[in-house]
């Protein structure tokens, strides 16, 4: 059985968060429609100064939870897995899609900003086009590509078969690129990826750089600048997935207000070790462009004894 927080424990961790300088929520899953204390949880946010997103499936997007979410959202994001016969093997379901565009057309009723965070494999980066085209003329403003990741599901499952490799990576790159310039501004193409380039010239922006000072005083949040609080209660850095070993606190029995000090005074270097780890093994002598960073180290985290250096 899937382990529920409770809506009070959440709020009291993103006070704690929002106190650290933490200025955004994102609310994903599992499915987040599915909390009773979700619209509490997400009034709670605004009200302390966090800007909020959430993804959904889409399936549960009713009226009266439409309009509930009206005031409380500053971005809400649909998955979308590519046309309706693959989106709908991608889900397990032959009415997932149908189900979605129901969502989808509740929320086109209301003032909540919209878009669509795309999943990337290797069968779905020749939909891009499609879907951007779909994003134009469903009025979204985002589209977001993201790489199928061999976490959760994919793990264990036929998904990890279609996790994309290295060329359906730089394809999607050139399509994003394309499709950017043929629709401007009436929609933003965000691409989940690093540049290696890029990072060879700033590794401090994974944490692998010479450059990061811990200056806690003014803004904590500034020596890690994403945290994730897991299903369980455990509040683990950068990414969904990471391993138990780099837990900063579990709200269930701890608070972040607490802990989080704790984690930087102690736990901290070790962060830092493993991302230089990760990056002088596996970036640095990387012969493709384009990498999905937040999955090399999420996997690393699991074998850390392997890549931090000696």
């Amino acid at each position: 059985m899937k382990i529920r927080l409770d809506a009070t424990v959440v709020c009291q961790a993103l006070s704690d968060a929002a106190a650290f300088g933490y200025e955004i929520a994102a609310f994903s899953g599992g499915e987040p429609t599915m909390h009773v204390g979700l619209v509490e949880m997400l009034q709670h946010a605004q009200s302390i100064g966090l800007r909020t997103s959430m993804t959904t499936n889409g399936t549960l997007l009713t009226g009266t939870l439409v309009s509930r979410l009206e005031g409380c959202l500053d971005l809400l994001a649909i998955s979308l897995d590519g046309p309706p016969g693959m989106h709908n093997r991608m889900r397990g379901s032959e009415t997932s899609f149908s189900r979605m565009l129901d969502g989808l057309n509740q929320l086109k009723r209301s003032r909540i900003p919209y878009g669509f965070i795309f999943t990337l494999t290797e069968e779905s980066w020749k939909q891009l086009v499609w879907a951007g085209e779909f994003a134009i003329e469903h009025g979204a403003k985002l589209l977001q590509i993201h790489p199928l990741e061999k976490m959760g599901r994919a793990s264990s499952s036929i998904l990890g078969e279609i996790v994309p490799g290295p060329e359906a990576l730089a394809k999607a790159y050139l399509l994003a690129l394309a499709i950017q310039q043929r629709f401007g501004d009436a929609l933003r193409v965000q691409f989940d990826v690093f540049n290696r380039d890029y990072l060879m010239q700033q590794p401090q922006t994974v944490y692998a750089g010479e450059q990061w000072s811990l200056d806690c005083a003014a803004k904590p949040a500034a020596a890690l600048n994403l945290i994730v609080l897991e299903p369980d209660g455990a509040v683990v850095p950068l990414a969904y997935g990471f391993s138990r070993q780099y837990q900063i606190a579990n709200v269930r029995a701890q608070r972040f207000a607490q802990e989080f000090p704790l984690f930087l005074a102690i736990g901290y270097q070790r962060l830092l070790e493993l991302c230089a780890g990760v990056f002088q093994k596996q970036i640095v002598p990387m012969d493709f462009p384009l990498l999905n960073w937040y999955e090399l180290i999420v996997q690393a985290s699991h074998a850390c004894t392997e890549l931090v250096p000696a």
